[in-house]
């Protein structure tokens, strides 16, 4: 069984919600009170094969009873007895993969069957389940049918399944050959009652029978006569499947006892068993109760990933607050939920074009702003500033802040990287060098921080060595000498003297002697040393990556004093507003 597509109108916190193309794995990410799990609930509901299922009035949207609660799931790759006449044959539709809807069916063999199941819910709090064809007509699902979809919930609160109780997995594993007309749990439970019932020596129960002999008295005292007399036994009527009285056991302990992670993986692990080729597994917050190597191993067995077998075929949705779980994803797997105040939510799908996100930095799905930095310089620089700002403000550091910085692979790559996000309900800022004019127009909605700059621009290393202080363009200096890229000090000097004599300002290599980096600049004019240091710095990549990015950021905080009034503190204290919002 395969959910196609998920409609909400009016459920709790959702007011109206409209999921189409679900994939076969589907992740939801999202804020807190998003309705992620809301959304789990629907699903859950819509497909219970619980007949008694328990509504309240803060079950609907406002508490507002006048309106209906509606859910309706678009189904495809149903059980085979689904599409008898006797069943539900005459009442399925088509449906079209491109829109991702139901339609009406064509009787063309290739157009794929949908069965679309109702569920709505009165004031009256007495859920309605039906299944409606393409005119609007209606017929009744009873929970038995909705049983043989196979919907497993896997929440907190699994002991149900571990049980032979009405509605487990285990139940339904255990009752497979009977083609749903026998009651193989039933049978067996009574066979055990009776047992039970024969093998008790009522002459060990001591102070229970004396209890009962005195409840006896008592009876008859008031008028109430008892044909053989009051004994303790076993109920025969407690012995059931509503009561889950057979349960799993490990040896003598029952498997209830043991640890949630546990008790989840045995009970996924009984669904995917009875669920074979069909069967929707709902869990919400995937990884909870679970170590991360047990989180990736569950999440490829149920893909059918390597180096695990093959899926069985079920459909996997889940909530998840861990970026183990999404680095185990593909971008095609991932939804991002938002909700707007107005009750209105969304659900839309991770655009490929971010793939790279998700591999480098999975957490940032997670975040509720994200600075898409153009290279590794400005990457390190990042967390080098937020480091040093974590210290200043006690703690609060872009992470505490919601914050995730990633890199943007340079080009134009930034500027759509934010506009995805954007249009994902995140916040957004790119952090790009001056000559990176476009930007600014393809990120709509992004904050932009941009290296001011005239002519081809001014990247960080130029931006920053014309602003630092004298002290600290020496210690920039010398951090181009110790950088991996540039070998030596005279390989420093070299490229330094010929963008010197490239701008027209005469200079010699013995002018600058490399083992007199303290007395750096000599002899020649400041601020064109400074601009022929900043384009050489650019030119042979000593700070291009986020290691030298990241000590860069460094030298900036401790000069961060003196940088006032310099565009590279206003274009940081940018930084900082939009992270931290002050």
């Amino acid at each position: 069984m395969r959910l196609r597509r998920l409609e909400v109108e009016r459920f709790r916190g959702i007011r109206q919600l409209d999921w189409r193309k679900i994939g076969v794995t589907a992740a939801i990410v999202g804020p807190g009170d998003s309705g992620k799990s809301s959304v789990l609930d629907a699903i859950e509901r819509v497909l219970s094969p619980r007949w008694n299922l328990a509504f309240d009035d803060t079950d609907f949207w406002m508490l507002e009873t006048t309106h209906p609660i509606v859910v309706r799931a678009t189904l495809t790759d149903l059980p085979e007895h689904f599409y008898r006449d006797t069943k539900f044959g005459l009442y399925l539709q088509g449906f079209d993969e491109d829109q991702g809807v139901a339609v009406a069916p064509t009787g063309e063999a290739e157009q794929p069957s949908a069965l679309v199941i109702e569920l709505t819910v009165e004031a009256s709090l007495e859920p309605q389940w039906n299944v409606i064809n393409s005119d609007g007509e209606k017929r009744t699902i009873q929970a038995r049918d909705r049983e043989a979809l196979g919907m497993l919930r896997v929440g907190a609160y699994v002991d149900q399944h571990l049980g032979w109780s009405r509605g487990s997995v285990l139940a339904r594993l255990t009752s497979e050959g009977d083609d749903g007309d026998g009651d193989t749990v039933g049978a067996a439970l009574a066979n055990v009652a009776r047992q039970a019932r024969a093998s008790l020596q009522l002459d060990d129960l001591g102070q229970l029978a004396s209890t009962a002999k005195l409840v006896e008295e008592a009876g008859r005292n008031i008028g109430v006569n008892h044909a053989a007399g009051l004994s303790p036994h076993l109920d025969a009527g407690a012995l059931s499947v509503a009561t889950g009285a057979l349960g799993l056991h490990d040896g003598a302990v029952p498997v209830r006892r043991a640890g949630l992670g546990t008790r989840r993986l045995l009970t996924i692990a009984m669904q995917r068993e009875s669920s074979k080729e069909q069967g929707i597994t709902v869990v919400d917050e995937f990884e909870h109760g679970l170590e991360p190597h047990r989180i990736r191993r569950l999440l490829r067995v149920l893909r059918g990933k390597p180096p695990e077998a093959a899926a069985t075929g079920g459909q996997l949705v889940l909530t998840t607050h861990s970026p183990t779980v999404l680095s185990e994803l593909d971008p095609k797997e991932i939804y991002v939920a938002r909700r707007g105040s107005d009750g209105v939510m969304t659900v839309a799908h991770l655009p490929d074009a971010i793939d790279f996100v998700l591999k480098r930095v999975p957490s940032a799905l997670l975040a509720a702003k994200v600075v898409v930095a153009e290279g590794a310089t400005e990457e390190g620089i990042c967390l080098a500033l937020d480091e040093a700002w974590t210290e200043e403000l006690s703690g609060t550091s872009f992470a505490y802040r919601g914050v995730s910085v990633v890199y943007g692979h340079g080009s134009n790559q930034p500027a759509n990287t934010a506009k995805f996000l954007i249009q994902l309900g995140y916040g957004a800022a790119i952090f790009v060098d001056s000559d990176s004019n476009d930007q600014a127009g393809r990120a709509v909605g992004a904050t932009v921080l941009r290296w001011p700059g005239d002519g081809d621009g001014a990247s960080s290393e130029q931006r920053i060595a014309l602003d630092l202080p004298l002290d600290g363009l020496r210690e920039m200096i010398q951090l181009a000498v110790s950088s991996s890229k540039s070998h030596d000090a005279k390989a420093v000097r070299n490229a330094v003297v010929a963008k010197l004599r490239a701008a027209g300002v005469q200079a010699t290599d013995a002018e600058f002697d490399p083992d007199a980096l303290a007395d750096w600049p000599l002899r020649v004019d400041e601020a064109a040393f400074r601009a022929a240091f900043g384009l050489a710095a650019k030119n042979s990549r000593w700070f291009k990556d986020r290691h030298e990015g990241h000590r860069l950021g460094q030298l900036v905080a401790r000069h961060w004093t003196a940088l006032a009034n310099t565009p590279t503190r206003k274009v940081l204290e940018g930084l900082r507003e939009f992270a931290h919002g002050v």
